[in-house]
């Protein structure tokens, strides 16, 4: 039969009951019945390592064995077996301390030690560690949900990366098409920019963060890539001051702004005033992250929505819940959505290079 090993957390409560019901045992034996103190410590010693083995043998080895397995007539034999065993173990060990030591077990007038106890305290024990059983389902159970959900969130977190690059790969696509098409000399450059995008993509965003200064240059080769085909009439602006190397953040977390801001920004306006604007500050504890762009008077979609946002919503949930902050708005023909991510970078080490 193969023994089951408890749980590290049920080992603990174990130790802890068995030091409970020695000093219970010693109190009652000594104090209330009157046995000699030396016999009771011997004997309550060699009594407790068979009632832990006996416990044990039951819980992890029986139990397991026979019961789950479905096997109840050996264990409606091997159980009293069992118990029978110990009590002859625990009879004859208090019989030797009788005899070598010469000391009496129940007192003065007693110089036997009753088989009945011995049989009848095998029982108990056996009766009174069942609960543990019961612990170990908790923990176990508990550790179980916890494997799950964090399997959810890893397999959730997955999915809506996974959504992220063949989303941005459409949009970029499409840009470089229409160079082609229209012939322009920027055609060749921004494919290799592509490609040095693409090697971010691939490579960096399956990693659950990384440094705050590659999500950056990611973002600002998207600029590039989206002005060259827009020609000289945006008028975009991404402040960033210098990025402390500690920082990271979730992979392609802001692109989605910027995605959303050029895809509703009016350009084609008769004004041709179309702007976007965005600051990214760092403080001790706060990435706070800021864009506002401006948008057609009536737009026909809502502005803050499409795959992009929505994904970056979850992903916030998901990786930082109750530790950021986003909101969006627009109001007199500009949008503006602001996102604060509490990261406490502060007293981190700086990650290995990557």
């Amino acid at each position: 039969m193969i023994f089951h090993r408890p749980p590290k957390a049920s080992l603990i409560f174990q130790a802890l009951f068995w030091v409970f019901f020695i000093i219970a045992s010693y109190f009652i034996g000594v104090v209330l019945m009157g046995n000699n103190k030396l016999s009771m410590a011997i004997t309550l010693l060699g009594f407790s390592l068979i009632h832990i083995f006996l416990a044990n043998f039951h819980l992890y080895c029986l139990i397991p064995n026979l019961i789950k397995q479905r096997k109840y007539i050996w264990y409606i034999f091997l159980l009293p077996v069992t118990i029978l065993l110990a009590s002859l173990l625990k009879y004859g060990f208090a019989e030797s301390v009788i005899f070598f030591m010469d000391l009496p077990l129940l007192g003065p007038n007693h110089n036997k030690a009753p088989l009945g106890i011995a049989f009848f305290s095998s029982i108990f024990v056996v009766v009174v560690t069942l609960p543990f059983l019961l612990f170990d389902y908790l923990i176990q159970k508990e550790r179980l949900e916890a494997d799950l959900k964090a399997q959810k969130l890893e397999s959730q977190l997955r999915f809506l990366r996974a959504q992220i690059n063949p989303h941005f790969l459409f949009n970029a696509l499409n840009n470089i098409y229409s160079m082609v098409f229209l012939q322009s000399e920027q055609a060749a450059p921004t494919i290799l920019q592509l490609s040095e995008m693409m090697r971010y993509m691939l490579y960096e965003s399956n990693e659950t963060t990384v440094r705050l200064e590659k999500e950056v240059a990611f973002v600002q080769n998207f600029i590039r890539l989206q002005t060259l085909k827009q020609g000289s009439l945006p008028t975009v602006q991404f402040d960033c001051p210098e990025i402390n190397s500690r920082v990271s953040i979730p992979p392609l977390l802001l692109i989605s702004f910027f995605e959303n801001a050029f895809k509703y920004c009016d350009w084609d306006s008769e004004t041709g005033n179309g702007w976007i604007r965005s600051s990214l500050k760092i403080d001790p504890e706060n990435i706070i992250f800021t864009l506002e762009n401006t948008i057609s008077p009536s737009p026909k979609k809502e502005v803050f929505g499409g795959i992009g946002l929505k994904n970056t919503r979850q992903r916030l949930e998901l990786l930082y819940p109750g530790k950021h902050h986003l909101t969006a708005r627009t109001q007199n023909g500009i949008f503006r959505v602001e996102m604060q991510i509490t990261t406490s970078f502060r007293n981190k080490k700086q990650p290995p290079a990557k």
